[in-house]
């Protein structure tokens, strides 16, 4: 287990910036960014997957996400929630892949800037947000592979072409996702950093923050949440 307590935040006016985690069907995970608008108000933001980028009002109620605060300077947090504000308002079309690519990031606008990372998943979208402020999270070369990621990321893919054909049934007007889902059926074996790890590398310190360090402290995140 970790030695690391996981430290939870409740969104407040005090804790703009947030990451968030929760479970999903068959002990999946998913993660989000928390953050408040210039009105005040806390919004998750967050790929939900293929193309569909979320920003939307945080309902305390009804949410079953948990919450810890990254470690930031209050001008890098300052920094980040107006990005992603830009971010929010872009609205960017963003692919859903598998691979981990430093190069992605987003631009001073809110857009997407791919440099051939072939999409972003919830946890590669946040560490990609995290680039404006020039914070890596992980370090990627430290990285395990494990079996189980791997199984997770053939359901994925099979899930992304179930929703490619759905959405988009004539390939000759939408060759471009047809594209994408044969380009990214080879990353299926790449290293993954689970939303959980996303959110243990948002409170370490110092960043980038190694497999050894997020994996124990992930599966003590992911065991304190709550059932979907």
């Amino acid at each position: 287990m970790s030695d690391i307590p996981v430290r939870w935040h409740e969104p407040s006016q005090e804790n703009r910036f947030l990451i968030g985690v929760c479970k999903t069907d068959r002990e999946n995970t998913h993660a989000a960014i928390v953050y408040i608008s210039d009105q005040g108000v806390h919004f998750l933001l967050h790929l939900a997957f293929h193309c569909t980028l979320i920003d939307e009002q945080l309902d305390k109620s009804r949410c079953k996400f948990l919450f810890v605060k990254p470690n930031l300077t209050s001008i890098q947090e300052d920094i980040i929630i107006y990005h992603c504000r830009r971010i929010a308002k872009r609205n960017p079309q963003i692919m859903y892949g598998f691979n981990f690519n430093p190069e992605a990031h987003f631009n001073g606008d809110g857009n997407y800037i791919d440099n051939d990372s072939l999409g972003l998943s919830c946890s590669t979208f946040i560490t990609a947000v995290f680039r404006f402020i020039e914070i890596e999270l992980v370090d990627i070369n430290s990285w395990k592979h494990r079996d189980e990621d791997e199984q997770r990321f053939k359901e994925l893919y099979s899930h992304l072409e179930s929703v490619i054909h759905r959405k988009y049934p004539d390939p000759s007007k939408n060759i471009e996702h047809y594209e994408h889902l044969d380009s990214v059926r080879g990353d299926i074996h790449s290293h993954r950093v689970r939303p959980e790890e996303c959110a243990a590398a948002a409170q370490c310190d110092p960043l980038p923050a190694s497999f050894a360090t997020c994996a124990p402290l992930g599966a003590l995140i992911k065991a304190q949440l709550p059932e979907p």
